[in-house]
């Protein structure tokens, strides 16, 4: 009886705790009760707040509403000033249908808001894709097309419709699912994140061994990557390509959040190379972003002095060069007679007018480093009292002498000092080989001091030699001011930057620089090209000037070595490509801003990597038919034909045939609709 009645207690006791499994288990399996907290991230650029200074009756008039499945969960008065990093936290009890709404009111004004650079990841977890469709209502999309990466990275303009009466709102419908994300470097995400982020250490995630190789010994090369993802990611192939060239892949697994290194050897060899390691190269996992899956760094083996020239092109090219400049087509000769125009412009020892600024001394020092390498033998001419009389120095001598003057004159305007970098750069890579070690450490010292200078500008985006003390937070210097359309000035910084940088690869701090201007590439480039109010969008007039200062000669230099900067910079390639589409009417051009069409199309035939074969024959067609100047009139300025020089000699006879595309064209805020692309076509053309 006893023993029944336990039996009985025990089954009954085992029943109830089966209930409670059950039940347990049931509750589990409830997508309304599983609630999960993730931070959704972004940033918001206003152009109110200064509104709201001036007519205090603006002020709480504007809210940024942030709802999560119709539940606010941030508010914000948006006449306090922009915000680069807002973070909020919420909880999903269903990821597999989550609604993410932003909703600024319609109470006064006409009031525009940037959303930008969207990110959603598990609270103390990895980032998730927001996986669905945009919803929007009274709207202004981004520029460019953000479809493959619809939450990151990109972003919207809201601006409520005129007349509205209640909201202005977007929408995103979807679903939070766990994706990879492969990490080799940390971009600058988003706006004013310099001081706070101090992503500048990250060019350690290579690293070499042993440091400082000799010819013939045996380099482990370690590259570190990490998944930041909430997923793990599975076979994740990592390749090191050094000089342009694949010399090794390693396949591992990466745990979501966690990091593994990869090791490859190489045989060393004498003089400058390029190391990029690149993280899912063949793009086979699919992350929350593509754009930090690589990394580039730089080794010189032996003597700095003798592994130049190596930023424009090597030294076995130079009798190709010369064998070319003996008889080059007819519209580059005067490209190169400018060149030697330029080298007797002014003299190393004067002070007063042009000669008392960095940027033209900068750009003499250059065409004389390169008429050295060319042809010795030349010397310069200046005019004198309306005379030409031949200067007694030799080219090397000159370009030797501006390089130990560097630095010590006025920097010029916003954008001079670091065009000026740009040529220094260039003209100490044409002589260092020649340079005698006092003379080459004096020039590295002086370049190393300005291309600090420069990152401290673009760092703190305040001159430094006119401010005292420590370089101030970015928050409180005109950067946010500044950040509206034209960042013509960042982006010759950036690129100055990364050309000074690479010129004095060796240096203790080159490769700090050189991560620091590569990602400022992706911050004030090509981040900005894409906003709504980028000056990517207004016809490439500021594109145009950025690109034959520094911009061109950057994209150059890192193909050059072996970085193409199309596979770098993806967006980049598409950037060029419009660019050279849209500036290429034959010979017919609306009135856009400051630039002309033809003051572009001889600088991006320099380059050999310039979009599709086609494209280039398109613009040297342009080139040929061009009516609306005469032709062969060049544009004025002095920058396109140093540029244009390195149209290698293999180019030199080029092709020449209509564009490929629709001559209908979207120039700016015009619409043109041709008939075809002869010169005599009728055209529509609609402002």
């Amino acid at each position: 009886m006893r023993l029944r009645f336990a039996l009985r207690v025990k089954v009954r006791c085992l029943s109830i705790w089966a209930g409670v499994i059950w039940a347990s288990s049931l509750l589990m399996l409830t997508p309304s009760l599983q609630a999960k907290d993730y931070v959704l991230s972004f940033e918001e650029r206003n152009r109110f707040e200064g509104m709201a200074k001036k007519y205090p009756r603006l002020k709480g008039a504007y809210f940024l509403h942030v709802l999560v499945d119709g539940k606010e969960v941030y508010r914000i008065d948006l006449s306090s000033g922009p915000l680069w990093n807002v973070q909020v936290k919420f909880s999903a009890e269903n990821p597999e249908n989550v609604t993410i709404s932003f909703r600024l009111p319609k109470k006064a004004g006409d009031p525009i808001l940037e959303i930008g650079n969207i990110r959603v990841r598990e609270l103390n977890g990895g980032e998730v894709a927001l996986k669905g469709e945009w919803v929007g209502k009274d709207v202004k999309p981004w520029f460019w097309d953000f479809a493959p990466l619809p939450a990151f990275r990109n972003g919207f303009a809201l601006r409520p419709a005129y007349g509205a009466k209640d909201f202005c709102e977007w929408s995103f419908r979807g679903k939070l699912q766990p994706i990879a994300n492969l990490q080799i470097r940390r971009l600058f995400e988003y706006a004013g994140c310099y001081q706070e982020l101090g992503f500048y250490d990250d060019w350690k995630r290579m690293s070499f061994k042993p440091r400082n190789p000799q010819p013939g010994d045996r380099v482990t090369i370690t590259v570190r990557v990490r998944n930041a993802g909430a997923l793990d990611g599975k076979r994740v192939k990592v390749q090191l390509k050094v000089d342009g060239r694949v010399i090794g892949s390693k396949i591992a697994d990466i745990p979501s959040v966690k990091e593994v290194p990869f090791t490859f050897t190489w045989r060393a060899t004498e003089g400058f190379h390029c190391f990029v390691a690149y993280a899912d190269p063949d793009g086979e996992i699919p992350e929350t972003r593509e754009d930090d899956n690589w990394l580039l760094r730089t080794l010189v083996v032996g003597e700095v002095r003798k592994a130049h020239p190596y930023l424009l092109f090597r030294r076995d090219y130079i009798s190709k060069l010369r064998r070319w400049l003996g008889n080059p087509p007819k519209w580059y000769a005067r490209y190169y007679e400018d060149i030697k125009q330029d080298a007797g412009w002014i003299e190393p020892d004067e002070r007063s007018g042009v000669a008392g600024l960095e940027e033209p001394r900068a750009l003499v020092a250059a065409a004389n480093g390169l008429l050295s390498l060319v042809e010795p033998d030349f010397k310069p001419k200046k005019k004198v009292e309306d005379q030409w009389v031949t200067v007694k120095d030799s080219t090397l001598t000159r370009a030797k002498k501006f390089l130990m003057t560097m630095w010590q004159f006025h920097r010029g305007w916003f954008s001079d000092a670091p065009c000026s970098i740009a040529f220094y750069a260039q003209a100490y890579d044409f002589i260092a080989d020649r340079l005698p070690p006092e003379e080459d450490k004096e020039i590295r010292r002086r370049l190393a001091r300005a291309v600090e200078e420069r990152v401290k500008e673009l760092w703190s985006n305040s001159d430094p030699r006119s401010r005292e003390g420590p370089p101030p937070p970015r928050e409180n210097s005109f950067y946010p001011v500044r950040r509206r359309a034209y960042t013509q000035g960042s982006y010759i910084e950036a690129c100055a930057i990364v050309v000074g940088a690479l010129a004095l690869a060796g240096h203790p701090k080159a490769d700090e620089w050189l991560h620091f201007g590569l990602n400022a590439i992706d911050e004030e480039i090509l981040r900005e090209m894409a906003t709504p109010f980028g000056y990517y969008r207004e016809g490439h007039g500021y594109m145009a000037m950025a690109e034959s200062r520094s911009g061109a000669v950057c994209w150059l230099a890192l193909e050059n070595i072996g970085a193409s900067p199309f596979e770098l910079y993806p967006l980049a390639e598409k950037m060029h490509e419009l660019f050279l589409r849209d500036r290429m009417p034959n010979g017919w051009c609306p009135p856009i801003n400051d630039n002309r069409a033809t003051s572009t199309i001889p600088q991006v035939l320099y380059v050999p990597l310039y979009t599709a074969p086609s494209t280039r024959a398109a613009a040297m067609w342009d080139w040929k038919t061009q009516t609306h100047i005469p032709r062969g009139t060049l544009p004025d300025s002095h920058y396109g034909c140093l540029f244009l020089l390195f149209d290698t000699p293999e180019k030199d006879k080029l092709p020449s045939s209509p564009p490929p595309w629709t001559p209908t064209q979207f120039l700016g805020d015009y619409l043109v609709f041709r008939s075809d692309w002869s010169p005599d076509a009728a055209y529509l053309c609609l402002n």
